[in-house]
């Protein structure tokens, strides 16, 4: 199998008219579904920031979308619910074994998609159908195991992210910390052997041995607190 980002450019894509049109706001694509040939129903979440959600569906309303209306909107950001004309990427894709990994991301006329194809073969049909009518740039390919599928599925569960979101905001690092903990790793204090001690590493950061000691051992803690979190959701539960 293979995984595929690519960033598109679509000429006959609403979201990104309205991405390419409104500086500063960005759409999260949560769900979209072919209705029938006519028809494609797409759920987004905007972030509008300091934009008025009213003016953007009324520029909606001007690009011919025959449905476009609001789930629900706070201060700057808005879900949406639309349904327009299917586009010529999703009719490229729609009855092909084709995986398209949501969400969608479009900022500034460009969406990141992840595409997940049965081979390598496949992989090139899709990428050469989507380049005859819209402007496609390859970011990353690799290769997947269906165990790696697996995992993926895992970390899309969105308890998982609402609890990591949570633990992260919980047991973020500080400044010191942060800058602390990525000299230790770039200098090679985990390594085996160490190639510096806490005496040099004091050194390097002019602090002394004890604030160094103390800030590691602080920082160490936040991030085997998200690990273990993590693993929670990842590790077998028999």
């Amino acid at each position: 199998m293979r995984l595929t980002l690519i960033k598109m450019w679509q000429p006959d894509c609403p979201v990104i008219s309205i991405s390419e049109k409104f500086d500063n706001i960005g759409v999260y694509v949560i769900d979209s579904r072919v209705i029938d040939e006519e028809r494609l129903y797409v759920q987004m979440v905007v972030l509008h920031r300091n934009r008025d959600i009213h003016e953007i569906i009324d520029t909606f309303k001007k690009l011919n979308v025959k449905k476009v209306g609001v789930l629900w909107r706070s201060k700057d950001t808005s879900a949406l619910e639309l349904v327009c004309k299917p586009t010529h990427a999703i009719k490229c894709i729609w009855d092909k074994p084709l995986a398209i990994l949501r969400p969608l991301f479009t900022q500034e006329g460009l969406e990141d998609w992840f595409l997940l194809s049965v081979n390598s073969k496949q992989e090139a049909e899709i990428l050469s159908t989507l380049k005859e009518y819209n402007d496609v740039k390859i970011c990353k390919s690799t290769r997947v195991r269906p165990e790696d599928i697996v995992m993926l599925a895992k970390l899309m569960n969105p308890f998982l992210l609402l609890d990591l979101t949570s633990i992260v905001n919980e047991y973020a690092l500080t400044k010191t910390q942060n800058k602390v903990l990525l000299t230790a790793i770039s200098k090679g204090y985990y390594e085996y052997p160490r190639k510096v001690n806490l005496t040099e590493l004091a050194s390097m950061l002019k602090v002394s041995k004890s604030a160094i000691a103390k800030d590691l051992r602080r920082a160490e803690k936040k991030i085997l607190n998200i690990a273990i979190n993590l693993l929670k959701y990842l590790l077998p539960t028999s």
